[in-house]
Parts: C-alpha cells; structure tokens; sequence
C-alpha cells in the first residue's frame, strides 16, 4: 500500500465532516461530491441552495445525500459573524452587507 492510499484508509477510518464554505463553486462541488463518493469524508455544503444546485449542475456532479446548509438561514449568524470579526481583529462598524459578499 502506498503512502497516499494510507492517508485515504485512515479519512475513511476516521468518518468526519468537512465544511466547505464555497459551495457555489463547481470545483467545490466536484470535491465534496468526491470526498462523498470515495468515502473520506462527510462533506457539508454550505450556500444558497440554488447557488449550490448551479455549481453541481456546472461541475456535472450529483450531491444527493450531502448535507447542504444555508447560512443566511441560521438564527446564529449574527453570533456567528461576532465571534468571526473578534477573532480576526475587525475594525467596528463592518456592515452586514460587507460580511456577505459572495454568492451562497
């Protein structure tokens, strides 16, 4: 077994969740649909659920059964952003829009 085959039967032993922000990217899109097929991980699709649904259709994947969450949706976003901008030192007064400037 080679080195990298080690790397994937361990993923495959340890079965986590891997979040991937991007989720109106089709390469992001290939990936977590990869991860999924290949047994490595399970991936968390985050985005608006048609800027996920044009970025499968792009990639030409099917992400039946990935999970697919929409952080717009989520109660804690503002918690979420809060934490996010003290953490990374943010000068106040960052405006909602500012925070949410990609697609998804």
């Amino acid at each position: 077994m080679d080195r990298l085959e080690r790397i994937f039967q361990e993923a495959r032993r340890r079965n986590v969740r891997v979040v991937l922000p991007e989720g109106h990217d089709p390469r992001i899109a290939a990936a977590a649909s990869r991860l999924q097929s290949e047994r490595l991980a399970r991936p968390i699709l985050l985005g608006g659920p048609e800027h996920i649904a044009a970025a499968a259709a792009a990639a030409g994947v099917d992400l039946a059964g990935i999970e697919q969450r929409d952080p717009s949706d989520n109660p804690r976003l503002e918690a979420y952003v809060a934490a996010y901008s003290a953490s990374r030192r943010l000068v106040a007064g960052v405006s909602s829009a500012s925070r949410c400037s990609t697609p998804g």
